[in-house]
């Protein structure tokens, strides 16, 4: 970069750069209750996502587009974030300090002024999730929250149903499909991500 400014935290890790790439930012928070339904997303943009406060199984309905929602089947109340491209957001009119970076058209790349970052601790990759999968490990699963596509889906022949199970500082996925057997059952059978999954912490 020949002219310019670059940010790096203390771990030499990139923050922002006034000619790099964008980053996303968090443009809603919150919690949902136990089958309850959080409306208002817009999957075509948005990635929706979801952490447990105590161990045990996150699970739900994402229904997509411009108008999406996302029912909470999990039997407890989650929280959630929303995260958007940088671009594809307005400033957060509410902080009164802080820095901004804009791209050469005048759109912004990066601001200081939304109230606490993100971190992207992993990036998994379509099809390589399957039935009882460790998708992440750590000392502490505090403030750590997993982005997802559709998490339940139907076809003529099967339904698939998607759980993420929070335990012992560990982070499981399970993708099963369910196609009927013919006499009033199901027969369980192994399938993996559609889409990818994103893993990430709160600063």
């Amino acid at each position: 970069m020949p002219y310019g400014v670059e940010v790096f935290n203390n771990n030499d890790q990139f923050q922002f750069g006034t000619t790099a790439q964008e980053g996303l930012s968090v443009i809603d928070s919150g919690t949902i209750n136990s089958a309850a339904t959080l409306t208002g997303l817009n999957t075509e943009n948005e990635v929706l996502c979801l952490r447990r406060s105590t161990t045990g199984i996150v699970r739900g309905n994402l229904t997509e587009g411009t108008n999406g929602s996302f029912l909470n089947n999990s039997g407890v109340t989650v929280d959630y974030i929303r995260l958007r491209k940088m671009t594809q957001t307005t400033t957060n009119d509410t902080g009164n300090y802080g820095i901004e970076v804009y791209n050469s058209s005048g759109v912004i790349t990066y601001t200081s002024k939304y109230t606490r970052g993100i971190r992207l601790l992993s990036v998994i990759n379509i099809g390589t999730v399957g039935d009882n999968t460790q998708i992440y490990s750590s000392t502490s699963l505090a403030g750590v929250y997993y982005g997802f596509g559709m998490m339940v889906y139907n076809t003529t022949q099967e339904m698939g149903i998607a759980s993420f199970d929070y335990t012992n500082n560990t982070i499981k996925a399970y993708f099963v499909g369910l196609v009927s057997d013919g006499f009033g059952g199901f027969i369980r059978l192994p399938q993996t991500n559609d889409s990818s999954l994103l893993i990430l912490a709160r600063n």
